[in-house]
């Protein structure tokens, strides 16, 4: 079913044009866009951790994501992007 919705559909076509009949006017109202990505990171690992507590530990104790936000933050604030 997945694999089906992300492809393009028939183009064109009012009702099979899933880009945008489907994805268009409902991403917009998707939670994903208003959370922050602490946030995300958090519920997702949450999410997992339902699954399979192993995995959600390996997850939390592996992301980048912090990492990633503080320099983003730093490059804004200093003006200068460093890898």
């Amino acid at each position: 079913m997945w694999v089906g919705l992300t492809g393009a559909g028939v183009p064109r076509d009012p009702l099979f044009s899933y880009e945008t009949s489907l994805w268009q006017p409902r991403l917009v109202h998707a939670p994903v866009y208003r959370s922050s990505i602490e946030t995300l990171r958090d519920d997702i690992v949450e999410l997992i951790g339902v699954i399979d507590s192993d995995v959600a530990g390996a997850i939390a104790a592996g992301h980048r994501i912090d990492e990633v936000l503080t320099r983003k933050r730093t490059a804004i604030a200093d003006g200068v992007m460093r890898l």
